[in-house]
């Protein structure tokens, strides 16, 4: 009898051990295919160019202090972006389905912010918008009613701030080849 209850014991413990197994096996399974499908979401997103536009005013020059060129190079040194021919103005401006992005320089006297914002809403693509250093309220009233129109505007106004959203982005907007 105290044999029977052994081989019962052992036979109890020999299953407990691989539920445990299999558990475990499945945990880690899923895990994995969530965070692997996490980093395959950056990977892709990595490999799209990040378009940045600078502000012109109604003459179409540039307005100074508005060039981003560090911004652009602290990206490009950054060596996680590719960025799309370095930095253009809205004129120019032709995003295409591959880009990840748009950061958008914005000025209080620039034009144009209506064919951006046109253009970005077709492809429904991550919009971020520099305000070189000053304060969102910056923005003009009617400008950022438009720029709140469109539900996937971000709003950097250092350095910092833009490289973090533009890193955070590209880790969690899903990535859909059109």
């Amino acid at each position: 009898m105290k044999e029977l209850f052994s081989n019962l014991s052992l036979l109890h413990w020999l299953a407990l051990l691989l539920f445990q197994f299999f558990s475990v096996g499945v945990l880690v399974f899923l895990f994995m295919k969530w965070f692997l499908r996490k980093e395959l979401r950056l990977y892709r997103n990595l490999k799209r160019p990040v378009m940045i536009i600078t502000p012109r005013n109604s003459q179409g020059a540039k307005i100074v202090g508005t060039e981003m060129e560090l911004e652009t190079k602290m990206l490009a040194k950054n060596g996680f972006f590719r960025i799309d021919n370095e930095s253009t103005d809205f004129r120019s401006f032709n995003p295409r389905s591959n880009h990840c992005l748009v950061v958008l320089g914005y000025h209080p006297d620039m034009q144009g912010l209506d064919e951006v914002l046109t253009k970005i809403k077709m492809l429904q693509i991550p919009l971020i918008v520099f305000t070189y250093g000053k304060n969102v309220n910056a923005i003009l009233e009617g400008d950022k009613t438009k720029l709140d129109s469109y539900p996937l505007t971000l709003y950097a106004n250092f350095q910092l701030t833009l490289l973090n959203h533009i890193f955070t982005t590209l880790a969690t907007y899903p990535y859909e080849q059109k």
